[in-house]
């Protein structure tokens, strides 16, 4: 406890609150220092609450709208030599800090139960307070307890295979550990790998060692905050190397580049965000707005240029052939608290587990970047300290240019490529074709008539857009002028909408040594969308295997997965259209004699696991009009339980060796679709 925010209250004996603890308690009578005693044991170790409103005062404070408690020097003197008697700080590292509160506390009863003589273990109980994700502190029975794990100040536990290790430290007040906390960081130098590949490990090591100096100390992984899972690296060092830290570390396999974040002890941790905050002003997961109902996401977009104007809300599945409308789009929804934080926006510095080397143009020459709209000085600055554009070429001819809205910041572009459709006919530009050759809705000054507004039609093609546009994952919300339609529930969610086109998602998935995962395009922003296509007729599974194959373009061979359903369901997005969405999940792997490095151009494969419900990583990539990576979330839920894609059946499925001809460049559509065609025609639920 922070003494020096207690107020200028007195004793009654007029103790000066500059007087230590024991200074304190010698000065008071004897019958008053047993009773004060009594008071303070009687509720940390017995657990009874007496009163003790002659040793505080307690008023309310207008300005503040709260209650202010004032205990007396008298009694806090007595706490606090009590609390560092008996009172013992558990500290738990590694992974055992992301273990359950009640695990950590049957850690520490163990212990106890271990140590304490039999006569203690039924006449008294035992009293822990989490303090925090990695304190706990633990109030003794007995003070032999305390001087025992003390002097032995680190103990590990094993449990399924894994060491689990925790510290023991006095009690101190908060004061007094935040002080202490300081002076060690000025002590003790650490660097953390964040959520690097496994291939890449085992070189970050040596690597940070030549270039920085010698490590001291490597500690055990550190469970990352957002997957837990993964396992990042941290090294300590000597104080005198922090001017050779840098905010980014590479290792170039020959194949791909793979990049990942460098963090050290000096580096802001956000406990609303739960990440490492590299530059000023990156923390969103607080704003004054959000207390009148304001989603993070809009107001993560209000904290930089909404070039895009795109209307970029969650939604949630209601029912099949039930279009569907985001709670956090209605401007009379009042978010609570914990809607708040499911929807913390991911930011772009945490760099998922596998990065090909060309995924979003990190680690070229710095680009022309245009001013950043976050307000710093800095031109361009991108989350690792410099604005590297994605160097995919130049712009198309056929991009068609787009002016934005009334309230909008800025212009967009939505790049249009012809491909071909079922019938091997080129499709003009301004059109797309459906399963039975016919054609969409012409181009006009509304992009609807070929996809979701907000994503482009460019497949994996070469993305030749803008250089000089801001890379962005973290989503962008609503411009201040353009501000959502009200969504609807159940009954009236169809109010107010228009028809939407057709969107057939092909999803394509492969199987790696980690777990599976999901294609998705890198746009000209730097940022994900999930390929797709407009269609004016109804959709077919396969129309949308061969929607897969196309967008493999000869770089991945696609089959389907046995007995997996195609889905169709509708969406409601921001601008009140309804999308009858269509889709269908693909197994694919890389050509034999395809360079992996030219296959990644363009392209990032996302891990599964992002579109769990329970991860954040879900609203990185888009779809368009306020549908974004929630929309796998909600297929997900569709599907009957052997057919979900977090099951095992399914990650078995992916597992299915593959035909060597399929393999084989020349004919690859052919060859991975006749001996499996008829269970991909299977439509429904």
């Amino acid at each position: 406890m922070n003494t020096s925010d207690q107020g200028s209250v007195h004793s009654p004996r007029g103790v000066t609150q500059n007087a230590t603890p024991s200074s304190i308690m010698e000065s008071l009578p004897e019958e008053e220092a047993s009773r004060l005693a009594n008071l303070v044991s009687g509720w940390y170790l017995d657990h009874v609450n007496k009163d003790v409103s002659d040793f505080i005062e307690a008023k309310i404070d207008e300005e503040e709208s709260c209650i202010e408690i004032h205990p007396k020097e008298n009694i806090r003197a007595v706490e606090e030599e009590f609390l560092k008697t008996m009172g013992i700080a558990v500290i738990f590292q590694g992974e055992a800090k992301n273990m359950k509160n009640d695990r950590k506390l049957d850690m520490i009863r163990s212990l106890e139960n271990a140590l304490l003589p039999e006569d203690k273990l039924l006449t008294h109980s035992e009293f822990a307070h989490i303090e925090s994700k990695t304190q706990v502190t633990y109030i003794a029975k007995v003070p032999e307890i305390v001087d025992y794990l003390l002097t032995k100040g680190i103990e590990k536990f094993v449990d399924k295979g894994k060491t689990y290790k925790i510290l023991f430290r006095p009690w101190m007040p908060r004061s007094e550990w935040i002080q202490q906390r300081e002076e060690e960081k000025r002590r003790v130098s650490w660097v953390m790998a964040l959520r690097f590949a496994i291939n890449a490990s085992f070189y970050i090591k040596s690597g940070i060692e030549m270039v920085m100096g010698k490590i001291l100390n490597e500690f055990d992984p550190v469970s990352d905050p957002i997957d837990p899972r993964l396992g990042n690296l941290k090294f300590q060092l000597h104080p005198d190397v922090e001017a050779k830290y840098v905010r980014s570390l590479k290792v170039c396999t020959g194949k791909e580049s793979l990049t990942g974040d460098l963090v050290n002890s000096k580096t802001p941790w956000c406990d609303g965000c739960k990440r490492y905050l590299r530059l000023p002003n990156e923390c969103i997961c607080e704003d004054g707005e959000e207390d009148q109902g304001q989603d993070t996401l809009t107001l993560a977009g209000r904290r930089q240029d909404n070039s895009a104007n795109q209307n970029l809300g969650l939604g949630s599945f209601q029912a099949l052939g039930t279009p569907t409308a985001s709670g956090s789009m209605n401007p009379q929804h009042k978010s609570t608290k914990k809607e708040r934080k499911k929807t913390i926006t991911p930011t772009k510095w945490l760099n998922p587990l596998l990065q090909p080397s060309g995924a979003a143009g990190r680690g070229g020459q710095p680009g022309r970047g245009v001013p950043d709209p976050r307000g710093n000085t800095a031109a361009g600055l991108d989350r690792q300290g410099q604005y590297t554009p994605s160097r995919l070429g130049q712009k198309p001819s056929n991009a068609t240019q787009l002016n934005a809205s009334s309230g909008a910041k800025g212009t967009w572009h939505q790049n249009i490529r012809e491909w071909k459709g079922l019938n091997a006919e080129t499709v003009p530009v301004g059109t797309s074709q459906g399963s039975t050759g016919g054609t969409a809705c012409p181009s006009s000054s509304h992009p609807e008539g070929h996809a979701v507004n907000g994503a482009t039609t460019t497949m994996l093609g070469e993305d030749k857009g803008r250089q000089d546009s801001p890379k962005r994952t973290r989503p962008q919300a609503f411009g201040e002028d353009a501000a959502p339609g009200p969504a609807g529930n159940k009954t009236n969610a169809t109010e107010g909408t228009t028809k939407g086109s057709r969107v057939a998602m092909p999803i394509l998935l492969k199987n790696t040594n980690q777990e599976a995962f999901l294609i998705l395009k890198v746009n000209n922003q730097g940022g994900y969308n999930f390929p797709y296509a407009s269609m004016a007729s109804p959709l077919d599974p396969l129309t949308l295997f061969n929607l897969g194959v196309e967008v493999a373009q000869g770089r991945f061979v696609v089959r389907p997965i046995p007995d997996h359903p195609m889905i169709t369901f509708n969406k409601i997005g921001a601008s009140r259209k309804i999308y009858p969405i269509s889709a269908l999940c693909l197994d694919t792997t890389l050509f034999t004699r395809v360079d992996p490095l030219v296959a990644s151009s363009g392209v990032y494969w996302a891990p599964l696991s992002w579109f769990q419900a329970s991860s954040y990583e879900r609203q990185i990539p888009v779809l368009g009009d306020g549908i974004r990576g929630e929309i796998i979330t909600e297929i997900n839920d569709i599907l009957t339980q052997d057919k979900k894609m977090f099951s095992r059946s399914f990650s078995d499925a992916l597992k299915a060796p593959w035909d060597p001809a399929a393999l084989q460049p020349g004919g690859p559509s052919q060859a991975a679709i006749q001996s499996t065609a008829p269970s991909v025609r299977t439509d429904g639920l």
